[in-house]
């Protein structure tokens, strides 16, 4: 779903849920009755909202570093398939060229299979078999002299890094906030948002105006989170940009 479409959708379902149920609660009783409790409803409403707002504080700072971990954790296996290219260039034939012709192809492979199969909670079986043909090739390529097995020790070394990289990032798009979190959150918008209907105006609509502006803003923040929450779905989804730039970087060195 498109990031306006859902942000649409949740702002608008939630702030006419609130509004709605506002009318409904005037409806029922006399704003009167409700003047009274002002004060006490006011204070409990305090401790509830800064509450709330601590725990989406730490939800909010949680998802935006584990979106820059795993920004960073793309950024390495590239840096990784990079760092392997170039070392190839020093290995004699046949592995050299044959290992930088799968490490080619890898980059491919990220930039218009797996990184599109990431956006659907997927991911691309021939990238995992490239990565493992790349590895087993470092491992069992037999070294003639010292300079040759410092360049596969380095290689054997890129090659672990990309692997676990590669397993990272695939990790960190499977998995998100638990759903008793997300149960938390919603529940306590819920009891934050219905503790604005205990307190009385003589102007129901400016009321409702009120209530409208703060679910809308609890709202807008949840739908941060759950952009943020797997960082390679949705519009705002960490894009490629690494493996574009080592693609470029490598063919420009051709």
């Amino acid at each position: 779903m498109p990031t306006w479409l859902f942000s649409v959708l949740l702002i608008g379902g939630m702030s006419g849920i609130a509004a709605l149920g506002h009318w409904a609660v005037r409806r029922i009783v006399p704003a009167r009755d409700i003047i009274k409790n002002n004060d006490v409803a006011g204070f409990i409403l305090g401790i509830i909202g800064t509450a709330y707002a601590v725990l989406l504080s730490f939800v909010v700072v949680g998802v935006w570093q584990q979106y820059e971990m795993s920004d960073n954790v793309t950024s390495s296996e590239a840096a990784a398939a990079s760092d392997l290219h170039r070392l190839a260039d020093t290995l004699p034939a046949p592995i050299g060229p044959k290992l930088k012709s799968e490490l080619d192809r890898y980059i491919n492979v990220m930039i218009y299979d797996e990184w599109p199969a990431m956006q659907h909670g997927a991911w691309s079986p021939e990238a995992q078999q490239i990565s493992h043909d790349v590895l087993h090739q470092v491992a069992t390529f037999a070294p003639r002299n010292a300079a040759q097995q410092a360049v596969q020790a380095k290689a054997l070394d890129r090659a672990d890094a990309l692997l676990d990289a590669r397993r990272q990032r695939l990790h960190d798009n499977e998995t998100g906030i638990p759903g008793i979190l997300w149960c938390t959150l919603f529940a306590f918008a819920a009891i934050t948002i219905g503790f604005t209907y205990l307190f009385g105006l003589e102007n129901i609509k400016i009321q409702i105006l009120m209530t409208v502006a703060l679910t809308a803003a609890i709202a807008l923040i949840l739908v941060l989170v759950a952009e943020l929450d797997y960082p390679f779905r949705g519009d705002s989804g960490i894009t490629p940009h690494s493996w574009y730039q080592i693609q470029r970087q490598l063919h420009s060195d051709r």
